[in-house]
């Protein structure tokens, strides 16, 4: 059943939950981040990234790393805030905007459904335009 909470009780109790060691999740760590438009990329110690130096207007990011378990059912993507971005982010955008056009899985079988979710869906931008293939 669908939580119908607002999405900061949502994000407060998710987070109980990690902290408990419940959820299921695994966070992927030992990443090979690359960017077409030569951005470089932090590693942070919570084994996020954050994009530095400049801030091209269409790049294509590539992360690369070894799955930890077999079995993954679903992958989940997180963009961050940071006091550091732009309106604190979770983009480089003066805004603080970002853009997700397009994310490739190369673990999905053939023939296997896959769909996509988010909170939040900014206007001509939703998230299953993600998984469209173009």
């Amino acid at each position: 059943m669908p939580h119908l909470l607002p999405n900061r009780l949502l994000l407060a109790d998710r987070e109980q939950q990690l902290r408990r060691g419940q959820g299921g999740w695994v966070v992927l760590s030992g990443a090979k981040v690359q960017s077409t438009e030569g951005v470089s990329f932090g590693a942070k110690q919570d084994g996020s990234f954050l994009a530095l130096g400049q801030a091209p207007e269409r790049d294509t990011v590539t992360f690369t790393v070894a799955l930890p378990i077999d079995g993954v059912t679903a992958v989940q993507l997180d963009v961050l805030t940071d006091e550091s971005l732009p309106k604190g982010g979770p983009g480089r955008a003066p805004n603080g905007n970002l853009h997700l056009s397009e994310i490739v899985l190369k673990r999905l079988a053939a023939g296997e459904d896959c769909k996509s979710e988010a909170d939040f869906n900014q206007a001509s931008w939703e998230v299953r335009h993600a998984i469209d293939g173009d």
